[in-house]
């Protein structure tokens, strides 16, 4: 499965470093040695500390490698010399090297489905650090005893609570940064398990944990959220969190797994029908894997320990022959995975199973059914024999899709049923759909309507909830907002290499004039200033060539930075340079007044005047100068009117604000008409320094129409009151401006005070 798999590739750099520098020694000894050599070191060695980690070096050399039933005779031969390793271990009463041979001897007989003397393995490696008070290396063990347990279905829960005891130490002895690797591992756990929810909630405790801990490497977080956010049909949301993932490694120059985002944006891509944006993404990915090669067609990844890469590139190669397809490009797919099947030949099974498939992929395309069928029953027949199934439902799927175009119904129904019978997590939300279209159509040819109108609703509430006009279009937004990020960076690159030129021909010059004026001492000099004249035209129309062409790439790169900048700096700018003059006045007034009625109306008026400013601040700010995120604009709102009042321990603030874009014509009352309303809230509603909490919730009733209610649970209006009468500032303010924006202005006794205010946006009132 893509989420285990990549959390293995991410944690080997950190969770098993205890392991590398236990054995850095052993290793950098070993490096390169055959067994056979090493066989030859170890009966010419003396039986201590060093013969026993060559017996480990060469028993991991023979079972720490791809699983499949074909070398289970290589993988066996490496219990001999683990027993060696760990009688030679207890002779010597050698701690530290009997617990690494227990660890291997575990990771060997998980190796070979023998799970029951795996787990007594690893209940004696941790059971030891236990007694000895090393509660660092007992939590790495349960975290190794996790990693290496096999993920079936029915143990995952097993596998769970041996991570949750590693979470349970890290958290007794406060180390943030292994608490949030292994809080990850559980995530990936409880995604297979379909526990999407959960898995999202854990792996946003894991990015607050990275964030209080300073610079970290966010992008993996972001890329867990980012899978998790796709798998329930969040697009949208996945690729924002994708494109983090990348900022996040480009900011903090960790580029270990570059090729890995690349091509899971890639995929986002694809399933929403974004071909073009996904081929470009795939192909940049396969550059980096390509750019990472070695001389015979290998591959490296600096810092990380044994990692084959050969099955992430024919995972990537499938994605982007599958891209090709969907363009009608059958043939182009077909050579390109002939051509580069010669070039990196699949050395694995898996490799070997992704390539099958890919073949399968193509003849289907070219409706040769009955090739494309073989192929796919040889890729699901690779797959069974590596005993790692997690793959399967990419060949279930696929051939399914086969047999509806081939019409064979049965075949394709019987198919589904697999697939259909994994768990949530293991099925994306837009793979369901397509599940429920196939059998919309296996029904419909055996003529169960009813059970085909099922699938077909099924399939469409699906689709509906992913592809709709909203998502898209914060899509296409996303994209042009990493677009102009990247040009930004190409205009500082142009900067910096202009610079770099100058001086360079700065320094040509330099060194020219000097050279010359050593040859003026052995040249006449009317033949010397010809020649130097003659070479100083030459360079300066150099310069000037090279500065017009520099000057012409730069131009159409800045005019976007100008437009943006003349926008934002003299619309906006000055608008809220302007009320914060407004408010310095108000300040400097209230410095001369001693009334107190005097200097409460003149903090009100800078209350009023702030909440106007933060809408021209948050204009200035954001890409979009036609519409505020209320969102933002009411939490900050809040922020600097509980820091204004003094309030953050005696007033609770409870907020529930979706997400809702008005134009500054409807955002300017309302924000007014939130500070009145927050303002007699605290100033009246919890008399004697009560305690008390403020409820402010804005929500879309409907299409084009909105609601804002902010309530108190303090002492409520007075008996006498009447809202007719306008018998305060406040009061009237609010009125006159619900009344503004054409809004139905409602204020009420409702345990303690409520305002809701009900209005439609400028659009519908246009409409109108």
């Amino acid at each position: 499965m893509k989420f285990l798999r990549k959390s293995e590739r991410y944690f080997l750099t950190g969770v098993f470093l205890i392991t590398t520098l236990v054995f850095c020694n052993a290793q950098a000894t070993a490096k390169g040695d055959k067994p056979a050599k090493l066989l030859t070191r170890i009966h010419q060695s003396k039986p201590d500390t060093g013969r026993i980690k060559l017996l480990l070096t060469l028993s991991k050399y023979y079972f720490d490698t791809e699983w499949n039933y074909r070398n289970k005779i290589k993988v066996d031969s490496a219990l001999a010399f683990l027993v060696q390793a760990k009688n030679l271990s207890d002779s010597l009463h050698a701690f530290e090297l009997g617990q690494e041979t227990l660890t291997q001897m575990a990771y060997y007989y998980f190796r070979c489905d023998n799970a029951r003397q795996a787990e007594e393995c690893f209940r004696q490696v941790i059971d030891r650090y236990r007694t000895s008070g090393d509660k660092e290396r007992e939590a790495q063990a349960w975290v190794n005893f996790g990693m290496r347990s096999p993920l079936i279905d029915s143990t995952l829960q097993a596998i769970i609570g041996r991570f949750e005891h590693a979470l349970r130490i890290y958290r007794e002895s406060n180390n943030k940064i292994k608490e949030g690797s292994v809080l990850t591992q559980i995530a990936y756990r409880h995604v297979r398990q379909g526990k999407l929810a959960l898995a999202e909630d854990e792996a946003k405790q894991v990015l607050n944990l990275q964030k209080c801990n300073g610079p970290n490497e966010l992008q993996y977080t972001y890329d867990l959220l980012a899978e998790i956010s796709a798998l329930r049909g969040n697009y949208n949301i996945a690729i924002l969190y994708e494109l983090e993932a990348i900022k996040s490694m480009e900011r903090i120059g960790d580029y270990r797994f570059e090729d890995s985002f690349y091509n899971t944006l890639g995929g986002f891509y694809g399933e929403i029908g974004e071909f073009e944006k996904s081929i470009q993404w795939l192909h940049k990915s396969l550059e980096v894997m390509k750019g990472n090669s070695v001389p015979g067609g290998g591959f490296y990844k600096p810092g990380v320990v044994t990692v084959d890469d050969r099955n992430a590139l024919y995972s990537l190669v499938r994605r982007i022959v599958q891209g090709l397809i969907k363009q009608n490009k059958q043939r182009e797919a077909f050579a390109f995975l002939t051509r580069t099947a010669k070039e990196y030949p699949p050395d694995t099974d898996f490799a070997r199973q992704l390539q099958t498939g890919a073949m399968g992929d193509c003849y289907r395309a070219m409706s040769r059914y009955s090739t494309a069928e073989k192929y796919y029953l040889k890729a699901i027949a690779l797959e069974m024999s590596t005993g790692q199934i997690d793959e399967l439902r990419k060949e279930y799927y696929s051939i399914s899709q086969l047999y509806i175009a081939w019409r064979q119904y049965p075949h394709a129904a019987n198919h589904l049923g697999k697939l259909m019978a994994m768990p949530e997590g293991v099925i994306s939300l837009c793979m369901l759909g397509d599940i429920h279209k196939m059998l919309f159509k296996i029904d419909s040819a055996a003529g169960n309507y009813i059970s085909a109108i099922k699938h077909y609703q099924a399939h469409k509430a699906i689709n509906d909830s992913i592809f709709t006009e909203k998502k898209s279009k914060q899509i296409q937004e996303l994209q042009i907002q990493y677009e102009t990020g990247q040009k930004e960076k190409d205009i500082q690159l142009l900067r910096n290499q202009a610079r770099l030129h100058q001086n360079e021909i700065q320094q040509a010059i330099l060194t020219k004039n000097l050279t010359f004026g050593g040859i003026a001492l052995l040249l006449v000099i009317v033949g010397l200033l010809y020649h130097s004249y003659r070479v100083k035209q030459r360079g300066n129309k150099q310069l000037q060539a090279q500065q017009r062409e520099i000057n012409q790439k730069n131009y159409s790169l800045r005019n976007l930075v100008d437009e943006k900048e003349w926008l934002l700096k003299e619309v906006h700018h000055r608008v809220k340079n302007n009320l914060a003059t407004i408010m310095s006045l108000l300040n400097s007034q209230s410095a001369y007044l001693n009334n107190a009625e005097a200097l409460s109306a003149i903090r009100d008026s800078q209350h009023r005047v702030q909440a106007m400013s933060l809408i021209h601040q948050k204009l200035y700010q954001s890409e979009n100068v036609a519409a505020i995120d209320m969102a933002f604009y009411i939490h900050e709102l809040v922020e600097y009117l509980r820091d204004s009042f003094n309030t953050r321990h005696r007033i609770r603030f409870e907020m529930n604000v979706e997400p809702v874009e008005l134009t500054i014509a409807q955002a300017v009352p309302l924000g007014l008409i939130l500070n009145e309303a927050i303002t007699n809230a605290i100033k009246y509603a919890f008399p004697e320094n009560r305690n008390g909490v403020i409820t402010i919730c804005m929500k879309q009733e409907a299409k084009d129409h909105f609601s804002l209610r902010i309530a108190d649970n303090g002492i409520g209006l007075p008996p006498d009151f009447n809202r007719e009468s306008k018998s305060s500032l406040g009061m009237s303010l609010m009125q006159g401006l619900s009344d503004d924006i054409g809004a139905r202005f409602e204020i009420q006794n409702d345990g303690g005070t409520a305002i809701a205010i009900r209005f439609a946006s400028d659009q519908c009132q246009h409409q109108l």
